[in-house]
């Protein structure tokens, strides 16, 4: 479907239509980000796990992932710095666009705030700036050089997060 959707820009006799493959390649972007999030959704409730808790863990490793696959080929290539620039741009565009939109839409169509529920949020935040802040220490403490064990650090970080927001938000 999407190989009809969007025009392919690389043909020459249809370079002038890259707005087009953009916007379209946005549409199904929300598209399949909706149709994801909703079988999120329904799976938790099958599951018996919250939405919030399918979004701070499962929808957001399941977004990442590709983005980290992307970095892990760009980093083998020699390329590190455009590989951490992946990684903080990826993060810009998903809070900035992928969260700011939708919410400013909902408010221009509904005319009023939206109230976003506290589930464990504080606390999430709290341990992803921490986590942030262990980031840049270890990277600045190493002349802006990862050392090998910041991998399996991380992720054990993202494990123990996972467990946090679990019991914190089903309990």
């Amino acid at each position: 479907v999407l190989y009809w959707t969007i025009p392919d820009c690389r043909l020459p006799h249809l370079r002038d239509y890259y707005m087009i493959s953009f916007s379209a390649s946005m549409v199904w972007l929300g598209l399949l980000v909706y149709i994801m999030l909703e079988w999120a959704k329904k799976a938790g409730c099958l599951a018996g796990i919250s939405a919030a808790t399918m979004g701070l863990t499962f929808c957001a490793a399941g977004t990442s992932a590709p983005d980290c696959f992307i970095s892990l080929i760009v980093a083998k290539s020699g390329r590190g710095k455009m590989a951490c620039s992946n990684v903080f741009g990826s993060n810009i565009f998903d809070i900035l666009l992928c969260l700011g939109f939708p919410l400013l839409l909902s408010v221009i169509i509904e005319g009023h705030a939206i109230v976003v529920p506290n589930d464990a949020l504080v606390e999430s935040v709290i341990v992803l700036f921490g986590l942030l802040a262990a980031y840049l220490g270890i990277v600045i403490y190493n002349k802006f050089v990862l050392p090998w064990f910041c991998g399996p650090l991380f992720l054990g970080c993202y494990l123990v997060y996972i467990i946090i927001v679990v019991i914190v938000q089903e309990s």
